[in-house]
């Protein structure tokens, strides 16, 4: 995309699995791949209402990668200014589903943090 643009996020995005049932996630048989994060909820959102949106982030080149870079451009999202980088490791969140309270475990590296900090 070359127009201007009505604004731009910057930041981490996650693929999020969400449980194909209700209950703990130990029950879950099958998982349905979502985007997460604040900075893409807020991209997609505001391309949905019809802005020009660009989004600045940084992501792996693995499969998780590709699969969040895709789904953005997917909703319209310039992501000219994200950079895949091999050595970025991916971010991904899991939910169980249940109607009183979502269970969250969340993995993520996309802020800039040295080896020896990530678990």
């Amino acid at each position: 995309m070359t127009s201007a643009l009505d604004v731009i996020t910057f930041g981490e995005a996650m693929m999020l699995l969400v449980a194909d049932r209700p209950g703990p996630l130990e029950h879950a048989e099958a998982f349905h791949k979502r985007t997460a994060g604040a900075e893409t909820n807020v991209a997609i959102g505001l391309a949905r209402l019809g802005l020009k949106v660009g989004w600045a982030s940084r992501l792996g080149t693995d499969s998780m990668g590709r699969y969040l870079l895709a789904a953005m451009a997917a909703e319209g999202i310039d992501c000219s200014h994200v950079v895949c980088d091999a050595t970025q490791k991916p971010a991904s969140s899991s939910r169980a589903r249940s109607p009183m309270a979502a269970t969250r475990r969340r993995n993520t590296t996309a802020r800039a943090r040295p080896p020896a900090t990530w678990a």
